[in-house]
């Protein structure tokens, strides 16, 4: 009797995981765009007090452009077949920034030099988005740290995949789904890794060194720090 019980226990728990994760994929979030995810998203950035993300695939959304959000957008809802509502995107997108001028947050915004790399969108478009870094780097917006993994760097581990931690909470995106952990040995398995990734990452004047020869490879004359 009590393993009937524990039995059909695990199985209602087994179809909650289920439904959680279906809740979660991209498929079922992005039935109206992405617009609806990036306000649900800024929600919650302007609830937390400590916000820390690695990418490893593309700029932080945080500090993304205008025009490099909407080549991330659409090329999403491209390959996801969902509906593009990229104008409205990326105007929730650019509203999510406002955090980052918050005094009360402390924000850490990680990148790989392998993102960087990749051309998302055209050259005047990443030209701009790689000033917008180089502005970061110089230390303009005081509330943010922000470093660059060189693709030099000897790892201390593999990265397998980006991720953004919100307080006590981690989020993963992969292509189809949006995982979500709160257990505590997650959180805590996370930080620890970005802190190990910090101590490999170009900060400051290092930093703007990577973005001058990744610009370099589209020809684009990169400012001084003078």
């Amino acid at each position: 009797m009590v393993e009937d019980r524990w039995a059909a226990f695990g199985e209602r728990l087994s179809h909650l995981r289920a439904i959680r994760l279906e809740q979660a994929r991209w498929k079922s979030q992005l039935r109206r765009g992405h617009q609806p995810v990036q306000q649900a998203y800024g929600v919650s950035e302007q609830r937390a007090g400590v916000i820390r993300v690695v990418e490893t695939a593309l700029v932080p959304g945080l500090v993304q452009t205008a025009g490099y959000a909407r080549a991330v957008f659409g090329s999403l809802a491209a390959i996801k077949g969902t509906h593009d509502d990229a104008g409205a995107a990326v105007a929730a997108r650019m509203q999510r920034q406002n955090v980052l001028y918050d005094e009360d947050k402390r924000i850490e915004l990680l990148v790989t030099e392998a993102a960087l790399n990749s051309p998302i969108a055209p050259s005047n478009v990443m030209a701009a988005q790689y000033d917008r870094l180089f502005a970061l780097a110089l230390g303009t917006v005081h509330t943010v740290r922000f470093g660059i993994i060189p693709g030099s760097a000897r790892l201390p581990f593999p990265i397998m995949h980006g991720w953004t931690i919100l307080d006590d909470e981690v989020r993963v995106e992969t292509l189809d789904t949006e995982l979500v952990t709160r257990e505590p040995d997650d959180v805590r398995l996370y930080n620890d890794a970005l802190d190990e990734l910090w101590t490999v990452a170009a900060e400051g004047d290092d930093a703007r060194g990577v973005l001058a020869r990744i610009a370099g490879h589209i020809n684009v004359d990169r400012p001084t720090s003078e």
